[in-house]
């Protein structure tokens, strides 16, 4: 099951707070990342602020297996304000219909490694087919991201390929680029081809930030700029 929502969403605590705490398992208690996690064992930054759009992968079980945290650039930005050395020859533009993926994470309650790795290579198929529809869907042409190489190759084995990618940095004393996907049918049609699934996004599952984008709502003066 997949379930998009965003933050500070109307009815959604109850997701919200599911998530969180599976970003904990995962960015601070599995990858030992240096993250901050409340009293309440939820994992919460800076950039989880209201305009932020998640997409969540949910079992069989209704738990919650998958993560991925979409930011517009428009507000906060991970890449400027963490990674600028980035941006000295790779721009990333500042736009409502630009925006920043971060945050992506799959959770198994399965410690079998067979079951593990297919689960791994499931739900990364479903996040990034999700990711590319609700972009079609609401007119969001390109996404950035960082992400370290290793991580960058397993991703591109499904047919999740950037169309542009930033000279490489050390981040955490592991090399890293910034790179840009395209979000459109070619990219989505080759990602089907690839893993054999397919889903519909339908305007009904997006939340009121990503659906007032599909009714011409949100800034109709639209302004773009690019930080280096």
């Amino acid at each position: 099951m997949i379930e998009i929502i965003q933050a500070e969403q109307v009815g959604k605590q109850h997701s919200l707070a599911d998530m969180h705490k599976v970003r904990k398992c995962i960015f601070k208690d599995r990858m030992g990342w240096d993250v901050d996690i409340t009293q309440d064992g939820l994992e919460i930054d800076n950039y989880d602020v209201a305009p932020t759009v998640y997409i969540l992968v949910r079992d069989d079980r209704q738990r919650i297996v998958g993560v991925w945290r979409l930011t517009p650039t428009t507000g906060p930005s991970m890449i400027r304000e963490i990674w600028p050395q980035f941006l000295k020859h790779f721009p990333v533009p500042a736009s409502d219909d630009i925006w920043e993926l971060s945050r992506f994470g799959v959770h198994s309650y399965d410690n079998h490694r067979q079951d593990h790795i297919h689960h791994v290579n499931v739900v990364t198929a479903q996040l990034i087919l999700t990711l590319i529809q609700t972009c079609i869907l609401v007119d969001i042409p390109y996404v950035y991201t960082m992400y370290h190489k290793a991580v960058g190759r397993s991703i591109q084995r499904v047919g999740f390929i950037p169309d542009a990618v930033s000279q490489e940095e050390l981040v955490d004393g592991k090399p890293g680029v910034v790179v840009r996907f395209p979000m459109n049918s070619t990219t989505l049609e080759r990602v089907q081809h690839r893993t054999g699934l397919s889903s519909m996004v339908k305007e009904q599952d997006l939340p009121p930030i990503l659906r007032q984008r599909i009714s011409g709502i949100v800034n109709p003066h639209k302004t773009v700029a690019a930080y280096a």
